[in-house]
């Protein structure tokens, strides 16, 4: 005997627009999900012992920093192939760290590295360098493709001023590496308060005696010629100009 066919039409799964429409919202909803609201809860890593908040003016610059762009090009993380990149021997195999940022709500992480990673810039450079950086970057870095940022700058481009909008964005970028950036700024600047004293009082004897004696020493192994004097120059010119 013949059973009959039963049919439940309710039951039947059609994939129609409804069904497309509904199941789009709920995978979407579920990648923001898993993306931001579920780190934003569950993740909360302490303070790192580096991390330090930003002043007034470092937070002026930071802006200015974000508002020009400069995160396109400089990143602020150490990885573990950058160890030997860093401008601190205190910070050389030290990776990024969460706590790092703490202080920073949307940190400046960047996306490449046209530029040289700057997480450890405070104190690697001084800040009449950064101030001739940024008016113009092939001042301290001839192979430079940096734009300008002598718009910040009154007077000209030869003899500029130095306006608040510069110090403030000079002095965020002497932050990045937190406490170890600024202490690393700080030894900086009182290092060339000394080095004017000495040198007002006509010491040079006394500037040549902070140097070890084997750099003081140092003799040129290669007998200089006027093809070797040129190349020479050349090298200094590229690589080396921009902080001696």
């Amino acid at each position: 005997m013949q059973q009959p066919e039963y049919h439940n039409e309710s039951a039947v799964f059609r994939m129609d627009g409804k069904t497309i429409f509904l199941g789009a919202i709920v995978v979407f909803s579920s990648i923001i999900f898993v993306v931001t609201a579920l780190p934003f809860l569950t993740f909360n890593p302490p303070r790192s012992a580096d991390a330090r908040p930003l002043s007034d003016e470092e937070q002026a610059g930071r802006k200015l920093y974000a508002a020009n762009g400069c995160v396109y090009c400089h990143s602020q993380y150490l990885r573990p192939q950058d160890w030997t990149g860093v401008s601190s021997f205190r910070t050389v195999g030290r990776v990024a760290q969460a706590g790092d940022f703490f202080f920073l709500q949307t940190p400046q992480l960047g996306t490449e590295r046209t530029g040289p990673d700057l997480s450890q810039e405070g104190g690697a450079h001084t800040d009449e360098w950064h101030y001739a950086h940024f008016n113009n970057p092939r001042f301290t870095s001839p192979k430079s493709i940096m734009p300008e940022f002598s718009f910040y700058y009154g007077g000209t481009l030869d003899n500029p001023i130095i306006t608040d909008d510069v110090k403030r964005l000079v002095a965020y970028v002497q932050s990045l590496g937190g406490v170890a950036g600024v202490e690393r700024a700080q030894r900086q600047a009182a290092l060339k308060t000394k080095l004017l004293s000495e040198r007002a009082k006509g010491n040079e004897a006394i500037i040549h005696e902070w140097f070890p004696t084997t750099w003081r020493n140092v003799r040129n192994p290669m007998e200089p010629t006027i093809r070797s004097l040129v190349h020479g120059k050349q090298i200094f010119t590229t690589n080396c100009i921009g902080c001696h």
